[in-house]
């Protein structure tokens, strides 16, 4: 028996502890579904990760952007009424 012969045999049961090939051809529909699935539930687990990043990072940077006009205000020596003004109009 040659070498590709013997190759063959395991691969495809013939011989005991053989039969890879002949198990991932009868079971690889099943393989396929089976990935698609976890790959699709992977898909929206990292697009809800990455949408609740993105409401944090606007969040911060929308406090930080405040922050920066406030104090540059108060710097400018604007009035303490002034900037309450401003905080009022910037909540509505």
């Amino acid at each position: 028996m040659s070498i590709q012969q013997t190759t063959h045999h395991i691969l495809t049961g013939v011989t005991v502890g053989g039969g890879a090939l002949e198990w991932l051809t009868v079971n690889s529909s099943a393989i396929t579904v089976l990935v698609v699935m976890i790959t699709g539930a992977a898909s929206v687990g990292i697009g809800i990760w990455n949408g609740r990043s993105n409401s944090e990072r606007n969040r911060i940077n929308k406090r930080d952007i405040t922050d920066g006009i406030l104090k540059s205000l108060e710097k400018d020596g604007k009035s303490d009424e002034y900037i309450s003004d401003l905080i009022r109009s910037m909540r509505k």
